[in-house]
């Protein structure tokens, strides 16, 4: 009988029994943000979620080089200001962040490409995806690493010039 379990069909949702809920709003809650269907934890999800994560990320630098930008022109002392900020440890930090999502969101939109312009290549998405994760690693570290060189480099000239005193090089 159509009624008669715990769950019934109307114009072609499920009527849950515990819509009522704390639980049953919970579910909803989740199913309208999207987060009970869209990541379900294999590498396809989780390239999604940072392919749009890093998409948003990009999309915030672009407002604030908008904003840079328009400071360089219309308030030069703030301007200066600006680029002492990103001269900071905390600047050069979000231009790691910024580097890291414009290359993650780069090689995953190729990849995306590949396998839409090649449908056979669907089933090497995994194997794409940790391609991805290579080349993030080998171009990115360096990247960050040029990116602090200012930080890193008294350090290690400090050493040199010990080690040179000393007689060890």
């Amino acid at each position: 009988m159509p009624g008669s379990s715990a769950h019934t069909v109307v114009a072609g949702r499920r009527d849950r029994s515990d819509a009522g809920s704390v639980r049953g709003l919970e579910v909803e809650l989740r199913r309208y943000l999207g987060i009970a269907s869209a990541y379900r934890g294999g590498e396809g999800s989780w390239a999604f979620l940072f392919h749009r994560l890093s998409g948003i990320g990009v999309w915030l630098f672009l407002v604030l080089h908008v904003i840079d930008i328009y400071l360089a022109g219309g308030d030069p002392h703030a301007y200066d200001d600006l680029l002492q900020f990103y001269a900071s440890p905390v600047g050069r930090l979000m231009e790691i962040l910024l580097g890291a999502a414009l290359l993650y969101h780069a090689l995953n939109g190729l990849r995306i490409l590949l396998i839409d312009l090649w449908p056979s290549m669907a089933v090497h998405h995994k194997a794409l995806w940790r391609l991805n994760w290579i080349i993030f690693v080998v171009v990115g570290v360096p990247g960050a690493l040029i990116i602090l060189r200012p930080y890193w480099k008294d350090a290690v000239d400090g050493f040199v010039g010990v080690a040179r005193l000393t007689g060890v090089l």
